[in-house]
């Protein structure tokens, strides 16, 4: 996907994301981490993406082009109020894989680098937290520890060609233990629906959130998008997309849940063993 933005400062962002887990104890370190950026509010996209329709460009059809120049989406041009809602979505979308772009550099990154130089977890710490979070499938642990962990190490090519199609079956767990319809029968034969096709279902908002729901579909569904999760399933993710600020997000935002479920397991032993509280 190719972008034009305009560049602004980011330097105080830069430093208050280190300031944020600075000192902190590993676990305590780690789970500020994973909450130094939230997913944009889709009411704040959508009036981004409005003010955006307001000039004389949006009555003309535009054209994205993936990096080696294919036509990946074509947007028509606003004529009424279905194809402006069609153009609003679109523009939406543009918007949340900027932010998720922006965050990544400007918090996720600056912190990432302080973490590793503080706390030097190793794969047992992952392993550890994994193990003890309710998000992660049993027979999936060592899968995500070792795309968790290399994205830890910088090594997004590793973390997101392991981590992306693991997120999507951890979606499709959660999903499917909602009650949602997670596959589709053809002909006798029943076929897992995709990821694509997951954050469409009506549990999702509902076990994610709206907002998360949208990012995830904006930074991992969509040709307007990095399309991580079609790009890596047709081997088309090149080590710059995953070494991207797209890629560095993507990775945080499968983290960020797993951090969330291990924190909570502590905090109900904690409940339930007040002597170990405070340990790190």
């Amino acid at each position: 996907m190719r972008t034009v933005s305009h560049s602004f400062n980011i330097t105080d962002l830069v430093a208050e994301a280190a300031g944020l887990v600075q000192g902190l104890p590993p676990a305590k370190a780690l789970f500020a981490f994973c909450r130094i950026a939230f997913p944009p509010s889709l009411d704040a996209l959508r009036r981004e993406a409005e003010t955006g329709l307001d000039g004389i460009a949006a009555l003309f059809s535009t054209t994205s082009l993936d990096e080696d120049g294919r036509v990946i989406a074509v947007e028509d041009g606003v004529g009424d109020a279905d194809s402006r809602e069609r153009r609003l979505k679109a523009e939406m979308i543009k918007a949340g894989a900027q932010r998720a772009d922006i965050a990544a550099r400007a918090l996720i990154d600056p912190a990432l680098d302080v973490i590793r130089h503080q706390c030097h977890l190793s794969p047992h710490d992952f392993l550890t937290i994994t193990h003890l979070s309710a998000l992660v499938p049993a027979d999936r642990a060592d899968l995500v520890v070792q795309g968790l962990y290399a994205g830890y190490c910088r090594d997004f090519v590793q973390a997101i060609h392991i981590l992306v199609p693991q997120f999507a079956h951890i979606v499709r767990m959660v999903l499917k233990e909602a009650g949602a319809q997670t596959s589709t029968r053809q002909d006798g034969i029943e076929m897992e629906l995709g990821l694509s096709a997951l954050v469409d279902l009506p549990e999702m908002k509902g076990k994610f959130g709206e907002h998360l729901t949208f990012t995830i579909r904006a930074l991992m569904c969509k040709p307007l998008g990095p399309n991580l999760r079609n790009q890596v399933a047709h081997g088309l993710a090149s080590s710059n997309l995953c070494s991207s600020g797209y890629g560095v997000y993507a990775w945080w935002l499968i983290l960020a849940p797993v951090v969330e479920g291990f924190h909570m397991m502590q905090q109900a032993e904690e409940a339930t063993n007040p002597d170990r509280a405070g340990d790190d």
